[in-house]
């Protein structure tokens, strides 16, 4: 409150006027005027009187003063009701004190006799309204009222008690980096809960008795830790703005911090818990320090990632074909070159990063850098390692192609130039590599003949040389393969052309075959760079022109036979038909004429009329040889439900499939077959047949009945071919057959294949190729 030393200037204004009102104090004059006096002395100090009041009521207050109070003696004022009721009585006899000191020194300035004893204690005595009006103003209605002046005082009293008591018990910075390293925060704590006992021996404020009863310790330490975990975040989650300087970097980071710490001071105003605001941790420090050191790194590494140098190309092609025999080998080559530009690269790129620090700092960060790339930094290694292949290697990789490429004309002129092997000197060569793999070695590359044009030291050629000269080698002899292949290729797509110009030709030589065929081949072959025919090629021709020749002589041979047993079957039935007329038919064996499938059989004229008995209307026994023992057994209805006549035609072998029963429209497939079984045409040949046999069951609707699927095969009728050909495709059949799994499929054969002489009921439904008969021609069926 404002207390009574700080109002003299209105004691002694009050003072200076009732003096002059009122001139000499012990001065003497009338009654009446003695009189007047006193009533005017009563008037100007009751006036003054009631102007006190009014400023007493407004009279507040000291916070300070009544925090003092408090806080010196807190027994007292330990309870917040006792403490305001104490504080008013107190107040109000500190006011009482006041007002009266006041009264006293205005009545001092009036003379004694104007007022009696009763007036002048009654003038004493503040009314009661003014002092309530003073205590309501400073202290309110209740002692929970904060706003009053006791309420300020009060709460500026407890926060100041809660400071003194909890200042040292708030941990160091240390001390928490300590505890959270440690996982300690429970040794921690019971620490400061020791110290809070040991400060507490005066009385605690009531308002701070429940604070401390209350969890006092773990919210201090929770905003310890929450503030030791913002300060490492603000570490690692920092940019480093753009600097590249350790030092500058570690700046940064520090602002950032402080920025942190003042924003916190102004959150934490007002608080009386966990209100401290901790410098930089230790940790922390320590931590600022290492990151600033990994982004300046980190930097330095991406630079140098992105960085593009180069070397000199002057010194560079100097330093190569300086020595050739030295850099002949690529690897060693690269590695002279390596050990010679490194140090320039990194320099260039150490100066590149340098000058983006501050200049009165590059002298300095250059050394730092250097200390990265020579020891310190095993990433800044790699990337400053493969700054230095980038640079070096596309300017080395040229300029050695470039020498290479030199070389490579100056000493290889036939490869270079494209004109190696010569077609005169490449038959030899190209032959050797013929259904091989063209893989010639670097040693190999050089002792090709022709393939230099002047004379060289091998210790001087580069490595890419011998690979050029090996490539184009392996090119060259590459391009006359092809060359040989597409001869091959030629001769046997024109062996049927040979074998029609021959065919029927007389006075056959293997030389005369070989010249027609050469003949052909030559003119249909064309080629720039190899014109002549290669040895290989003028072999295979020979080979298949002996081969042409033997089977055109067969087949010459055979017609001739054929027509003399016809013309000797002719003879024979003018001679028989003589006999009959003379009543000599017993001469002819008739005990074996019911028997079908024998030459030259009688049998009933319904049933035979060709050669070998039996017709395909009645699926008699094959035609020559001795036939089967038995007559197969007939079907109830003679017509077939298909019809099979295979035939061969131009190279190609084709099949006429007709149904006699539903259409007469006829099917032709063509189909290429071996000889061989086991051929892959074979096996697809013999797979398409039995699936057809097996739908055509089918769409003869006998596939769900117990009826029996005849099928009259003619292989090769009206065809001269050879035995072998026959065999093989009627095995072929025969096999698909077995794959169908149907026994109610019948095949009756009409092909002139033998049976065989013995075993005929072994041999039955197969045929049997006799030794020598591979390559005979089978006669034409009549």
């Amino acid at each position: 409150m404002r207390s009574a030393r700080k109002k003299p200037v209105i004691t002694i204004a009050l003072f200076v006027v009732i003096s002059a009102l009122l001139p000499g104090r012990f001065c003497l004059g009338s009654k009446g005027e003695l009189s007047a006096k006193k009533a005017n002395a009563r008037l100007y100090a009751k006036m003054h009187i009631n102007k006190l009041c009014e400023q007493a009521r407004k009279q507040e207050v000291d916070v300070n003063d009544l925090c003092e109070k408090m806080l010196q003696n807190p027994a007292k004022y330990q309870n917040r009701r006792q403490a305001w009721d104490n504080l008013k009585q107190e107040q109000t006899q500190m006011f009482t004190d006041w007002y009266q000191k006041e009264v006293k020194l205005v009545l001092q300035a009036i003379d004694r006799n104007y007022f009696t004893k009763e007036e002048r204690d009654a003038f004493l005595k503040p009314l009661d309204e003014v002092v309530k009006d003073y205590l309501d103003k400073n202290f309110g209605k209740s002692h929970t009222d904060g706003t009053t002046v006791f309420g300020k005082a009060r709460k500026k009293a407890y926060e100041s008690q809660l400071n003194k008591l909890t200042k040292d018990v708030y941990p160091t910075e240390s001390e928490v980096d300590t505890a959270v390293a440690k996982r300690q925060l429970n040794n921690l704590r019971i620490k400061i809960l020791n110290q809070l006992i040991k400060k507490q021996k005066e009385p605690v404020f009531s308002e701070n008795v429940s604070t401390l009863s209350s969890d006092f310790v773990n919210p201090i330490l929770d905003d310890a830790k929450k503030q030791l975990e913002k300060q490492g975040s603000i570490v690692t989650g920092s940019s480093g703005a753009s600097y590249v300087v350790p030092e500058d970097i570690r700046n940064f980071i520090s602002r950032e911090i402080t920025t942190y710490q003042n924003k916190l001071k102004q959150e934490k105003q007002g608080k009386t818990i966990a209100n401290k605001v901790y410098k930089m941790f230790p940790s922390v420090k320590k931590k600022v320090d290492d990151e600033a050191g990994k982004i300046a790194i980190k930097r330095f590494r991406n630079a140098i990632s992105e960085m593009n140098l180069s070397v000199d190309k002057k010194v560079l092609k100097k330093l190569i074909s300086g020595s050739l025999s030295v850099h002949a080998d690529k690897d060693k080559s690269w590695s002279t070159c390596l050990k010679r530009f490194r140090q320039d690269i990194v320099n260039k790129a150490i100066d590149n990063h340098a000058v983006k620090a501050p200049k009165d700092k590059q002298s300095d960060f250059r050394n730092f850098l250097s200390s990265l790339i020579s020891n310190s930094d095993q990433s800044c290694k790699d990337a400053m390692n493969k700054l230095v292949d980038r640079s070096l290697k596309q300017e080395f990789d040229r300029i050695r192609k470039e020498i290479a490429q030199q070389q490579f004309r100056d000493f290889f002129g036939p490869l270079e130039q494209g004109s190696w092997p010569s077609s005169e000197k490449a038959d030899e060569l190209i032959d050797k590599w013929y259904n091989k793999s063209v893989n010639i070695s670097e040693s190999e590359a050089l002792k090709m003949p022709d393939v230099s044009s002047r004379s060289f030291n091998s210790k001087d050629l580069l490595k890419e040389t011998i690979e050029m000269v090996r490539e184009a080698e392996e090119a060259g002899i590459k391009t006359g393969l092809d060359a040989l292949r597409s001869q091959m290729s030629t001769v046997e797509r024109l062996e049927f052309q040979v074998k029609s110009q021959i065919r029927n030709m007389r006075d056959l030589t293997i030389e005369k075959v070989i010249e027609i065929y050469t003949q052909k081949v030559n003119s249909s072959w064309s080629s720039k760079d190899y014109p002549h025919l290669f040895t290989r090629t003028q072999k295979e021709i020979k080979r298949r022109a002996k081969d042409i020749l033997d089977l055109e002589i067969a087949r010459q041979r055979q017609i001739a036979n054929d027509k003399a047993k016809a013309d000797k079957a002719r003879a024979d039935a003018k001679a028989r038909a003589q006999l009959e007329d003379k009543g000599r038919s017993d001469i002819l064996g008739l005990e074996d004429s019911d028997k079908p499938g024998k030459p030259g059989g009688g049998g009933d004229p319904n049933k035979s009329g060709k050669p070998g008995g039996g017709t395909p209307d009645t699926f008699g026994g094959p035609p020559g040889g001795k036939g089967p023992a038995k007559e197969q057994e007939e079907p109830g209805d003679q017509m077939p439900d298909v019809i099979l006549d295979f035939g061969y035609e131009s190279g190609k072998v084709y099949a006429d499939i007709m149904f006699p029963k539903e259409s007469k429209d006829k099917l032709r497939l063509f189909m290429d077959l071996s000889v061989n079984l086991n051929s892959s045409n074979m096996v697809i040949a013999r797979k398409l047949f039995a699936d057809w046999l097996k739908d055509a069951v089918k769409k003869s609707k006998k596939d769900q009945q117990d009826i029996n699927f005849y099928v009259f095969a003619r292989v090769f009728h009206g065809s001269s071919v050879l035995y072998s050909m026959v065999y093989y495709f009627r095995e072929c059949l025969i096999k698909a057959l077995e794959d169908t799994g149907d026994k109610r499929i019948k095949i009756h054969w009409y092909d002139r294949l033998f049976y065989g002489s013995s075993d005929i009921e072994k041999y039955r439904g197969k045929p049997i190729l006799p030794p020598k008969f591979d390559k005979k021609l089978m006669p034409r069926l009549v």
